[in-house]
């Protein structure tokens, strides 16, 4: 929790995306991991941390 509201100040993400995002970066040992998401700026949010993304919306 501490994780995704230090995500959201970060990247001025919502509350709900913000615990999506660190849930996705705890996983990121995972090589299969990819982030898939709508939300433009949730997305933008997780390559800037690296995570491969494909953007749904």
């Amino acid at each position: 929790m501490r994780r995704a509201g230090a995500l959201a100040e970060e990247h001025l993400l919502r509350g709900y995306d913000s615990i999506h995002l660190a849930a996705a970066e705890l996983s990121r040992g995972d090589d299969a991991l990819v982030f898939v998401a709508g939300d433009d700026d949730l997305c933008a949010a997780a390559e800037r941390i690296g995570l491969e993304v494909i953007r749904t919306g």
